[in-house]
């Protein structure tokens, strides 16, 4: 099952389904707002965050013909707590391409 955790408490977490259970309690929200998880809003960084990592590459060059053959490549990213780690290994897979 997939929890949402508090990010200075791990022991404090809700469910997918609580929280989606308590976007339509009509006792959560103030007056004049409509429960639900309908939201529109945006948000801008102050900053751009960068994204840090390094890739090395061992090649092999035929001064002969000038051919490049990659022997080993390794590429490593800091990219903090993964949600999704299908969707991070294809970021990392898009960078190396």
């Amino acid at each position: 099952m997939n929890f949402l955790y508090a990010r200075r408490n791990q022991e404090q977490h809700v469910s997918f389904s609580q929280l989606a259970a308590a976007a339509y309690d009509d006792k959560l929200f103030p007056p004049g707002v409509e429960p639900g998880l309908d939201v529109r809003g945006s948000h801008t960084l102050r900053a751009s965050p960068y994204a840090f990592g390094a890739h090395v590459a061992i090649v092999e060059v035929s001064q002969e013909t000038g051919a490049v053959s990659v022997l080993h490549y390794v590429a490593g990213h800091d990219a903090g707590r993964i949600i999704n780690p299908l969707l991070a290994a294809w970021q990392v897979h898009g960078g190396l391409a």
